[in-house]
């Protein structure tokens, strides 16, 4: 009978076709007598897909070994760590394009720009499938999807409008939108690459920073001077979509009179004006007693954290202001982003202070562009994390230990590995010496300060390793 082993896999669980995600990722598994006994499985910029969503290994490690070497304890239970970094999520796909779509928009662009609606009107709603033309942001408005992908915890797709968006004022220019089909209780921040065509014939439109609105809308980006039949390779255009993040945000209006909140009096829940995803309450307020804006953020539901749990949760905070003469909104961050917390039932939230760059006295000369009829001020929380977590003894300021603790433990991992490079060179010119003196000849591929530097090399690495040790 084979022994029995220890296996670990990472699975995505959302894949679609044309969706990849590129990730590093590393299990440890916790000796109980010492870190330098710990076992690591690493990957470095794995790709998950609909054909490939699950890596790792699947024989890692010999059971009998958990209670052997002190991975396990005597109930036979051991700590796994999992670490996830440097997440890519890339949607690629071919999208078919008619021909008299493509004829339609250089007849209609070069020739009846100032008649478009007439032109509009012969195409009318073209289908309601993913990836075919379709009439679905309008019935004279033709557009070309993409198939739906998932990201961030909502659906999403592509559509390029060959003859751009009304509301924009585009003029027949193509505009390309990211459309978000799920989640309509809050407006999303997006931050998206869209790349259009392949080789010498494609656009690409940049990191784009912007906000979905509550029907799903975003502003997107125009072509410019290029067209969908500039971008398309034997009827199909190729499109490629980098998404970066995609968080809710909730939108809070504050009054811009000075703070009465002076002590540490939390902020009770008839005063929230704003609700995270989880449908908890929270409360910002405005602090103008000072030379700069400060703004506070409450949790008004700290009751609803169950019983010996926390709450952790992570934001940012935009201050949205009006452009003059355009009205177009501007969202200015707070400083020291991001901002985080944690939170417990019986506890007394002192609120999170943050700081702005806007100075108080810019506010009030400047009323137009900061305050909205009312007098408020427009504030943007956008919600990162949230994770409720058991055992309600930890704190903020556990997390600089840590995460000092898994810094050290990655610079000792790339310190070891860097010594077991050494070892092997000294080892490979160990035998080519030998290979030399037996023949009776000098080696000549080693240089001259050989034998200096390697005794340095070495020396330097030892010392490190046991001032990392200490």
């Amino acid at each position: 009978m084979s022994p029995q082993v220890l296996g670990v896999l990472l699975r995505i669980r959302n894949a679609a076709p044309g969706w990849k995600c590129y990730l590093d990722f590393t299990f440890t598994l916790l000796n109980r007598e010492h870190f330098s006994k710990n076992e690591a499985l690493s990957e470095k910029q794995v790709r998950f897909s609909a054909e490939e969503s699950t890596h790792g290994a699947a024989r890692w490690i010999l059971i009998s070994d958990l209670q052997s070497r002190r991975f396990s304890d005597e109930t036979g239970e051991f700590l796994l760590e999992l670490s996830l970094a440097n997440a890519m999520t890339v949607f690629e796909t071919d999208i078919r394009v008619p021909p008299q779509l493509l004829n339609h928009h250089h007849h209609h662009h070069h020739h009846h720009r100032g008649s478009g609606a007439g032109q509009q009107k012969d195409w009318g709603p073209l289908g309601s499938a993913p990836g075919t033309p379709t009439g679905s942001g309008g019935a004279q408005s033709p557009r070309i999807e993409s198939s739906y992908f998932c990201f961030g915890g909502f659906d999403w797709n592509i559509a390029l409008l060959p003859d751009g968006s009304p509301e924009d004022g585009d003029n027949g220019r193509p505009r390309v939108l990211l459309i978000r089909h799920t989640g309509f209780d809050h407006p999303c921040r997006v931050q998206y690459r869209v790349v259009l065509g392949e080789g010498d014939r494609r656009v690409d439109s940049g990191v784009l920073d912007q906000i979905s609105d509550l029907s799903g809308r975003i502003r997107g980006f125009s072509l410019g001077a290029a067209g969908p039949a500039d971008l398309v390779r034997r009827g199909t255009l190729r499109l490629q979509l980098h998404m970066l993040s995609a968080n809710a945000i909730s939108e809070a209006k504050v009054s811009a009179t000075a703070s009465t909140l002076t002590g540490v009096e939390p902020c009770v829940p008839a005063t929230a004006n704003c609700y995270d995803r989880d449908k908890q309450a929270w409360c910002v307020e405005a602090d103008m007693e000072g030379e700069r804006l400060r703004l506070k953020l409450y949790y008004a539901e700290l009751q609803h954290i169950p019983v010996g749990h926390l709450r952790y949760v992570a934001w940012n905070a935009y201050l949205v202001r009006r452009q003059p003469g355009s009205g177009a909104r501007e969202s200015v961050l707070a400083l020291r982003a991001p901002h985080s917390s944690y939170y417990v039932h019986d506890g007394m939230d002192v609120a999170v202070v943050m700081d702005t760059d806007v100075s108080v006295r810019q506010i009030r000369e400047s009323a137009g562009m900061y305050l909205d009829g009312a007098g408020n001020l427009t504030v943007h929380v956008e919600w990162l994390d949230s994770q409720l977590l058991f055992g309600a003894t930890y704190h903020k300021y556990d997390d600089i230990a840590r995460t000092q603790c898994h810094q050290m433990k990655r610079e000792i991992a790339a310190l070891q590995a860097e010594n077991y490079n050494l070892e092997r060179q000294v080892f490979s010119y160990q035998k080519s010496i030998s290979y030399a003196s037996a023949r009776g000849q000098p080696s000549e591929d080693l240089p001259d300060d050989y034998y200096a530097s390697t005794v340095r090399r070495l020396s330097e690495t030892q010392s490190l390793s046991e001032s990392e040790y200490a």
